[in-house]
């Protein structure tokens, strides 16, 4: 067993703790920083002042919902020296919980949008890029964690061949946003109305400007191919080095994450519309396109999530003396040589 890298902790321990008393201020009706305006908007009036923050009222889960996230973070850092299971899981799942509310799909095309002078609401913005690092944080925490309590003898990466299974799923990751997502946002772009409504295509026209348009087009496809390296051998080692695996981890667990949160809550308001009636399976329908782009996103996110966990299976570090011990076979005798 190593020791365990206490300065990953103390810095995640700082940013959650701060976090907290952020999330406490606004729920206790601070609004320093705060905005409420929803998606989508574009009144650069009401953006530049929170959507008149200082006179809303938080819900639950934006006001004291929230504390109990950041709370939840920061108790599983005060924790991750203990060194267990159970405190990885908290880790994880706090992490999974700050990838999830961050949007970091969203957060792709807002900035650039935002960079080229769209209105964009910067408050939002900034407070989300805050929670995808502390996401960040908290993974690196739980993966010192997990490796404070291996042995200490010297480990190499994992070289075997990846399961077929995880080589399928990142195919399917590779075609998935290609097919599901570029193609029809191209179709839509070009004016041919693939399972939209000429409303609807209108409106996509319309609001799209060509470097929104050219990024939800190329974005998902270069996303597509890089996950293609997960089950290829060019995955792990590129112009002959060695790709360092937590590159490839890191980023394919924070998207699988997030695509498949996309799915669940699309999928869920879509039942919550056709259950409250205002929306009818006719509309599904003649906008089955449209609507289908949510389960392009679960179905995205689940091959993504399966091929990241066959890559790390394959990857992952191992113990030369440990796995000879565990075979039955003792590690070898270091040599003596006899003196002159």
């Amino acid at each position: 067993m190593t020791a365990f890298p206490r300065r990953a902790a103390i810095v995640a321990a700082v940013a959650t703790t701060v976090y907290l008393a952020l999330r406490v201020y606004w729920a206790a009706g601070g609004v320093l920083g705060l905005t409420v305006c929803a998606p989508g908007e574009s009144d650069r009036a009401a953006l530049a002042s929170g959507c008149d923050a200082d006179t809303a009222v938080l819900g639950f889960w934006p006001g004291w919902g929230a504390v109990g996230l950041a709370a939840l973070a920061v108790g599983v850092v005060a924790a991750a020296p203990r060194r267990g299971t159970v405190t990885e899981a908290g880790l994880w799942g706090a992490t999974a919980a700050f990838v999830v509310v961050s949007f970091p799909g969203h957060l792709l095309f807002q900035i650039p949008a935002g960079l080229a002078g769209r209105a964009t609401d910067w408050r939002d913005v900034v407070h989300r890029l805050a929670q995808l690092g502390l996401a960040l944080l908290l993974a690196r925490v739980a993966v010192a964690s997990a490796k404070s309590r291996r042995c200490g003898h010297d480990r190499r990466q994992g070289t075997s061949p990846v399961a077929r299974w995880a080589r399928r799923s990142a195919y399917a990751a590779c075609a998935l946003p290609v097919l599901g997502f570029s193609v029809p946002h191209l179709l839509w772009v070009l004016g041919i109305p693939f399972g939209a409504s000429e409303q609807t295509l209108t409106e996509i026209r319309t609001d799209l400007d060509p470097a929104t348009a050219i990024a939800l087009c190329a974005v998902p496809a270069l996303g597509g191919f890089v996950s293609l390296g997960l089950g290829m051998r060019w995955g792990r080692v590129l112009f002959g080095r060695r790709i360092p695996r937590m590159l490839a981890l890191v980023p394919g667990a924070v998207v699988s994450a997030a695509l498949t949160a996309y799915g669940v809550i699309g999928i869920a308001l879509m039942t919550r519309d056709l259950s409250a009636g205002t929306a009818t399976w006719t509309d599904l329908a003649r906008e089955w396109s449209i609507f289908g782009t949510e389960l392009v996103f679960l179905a995205w996110g689940l091959a993504l999530s399966a091929a990241t966990w066959g890559y790390h299976l394959a990857a992952r570090d191992r113990c030369g003396t440990c796995e000879r011990a565990d075979d039955g076979v003792p590690p070898p005798a270091p040599s003596v040589t006899s003196p002159a």
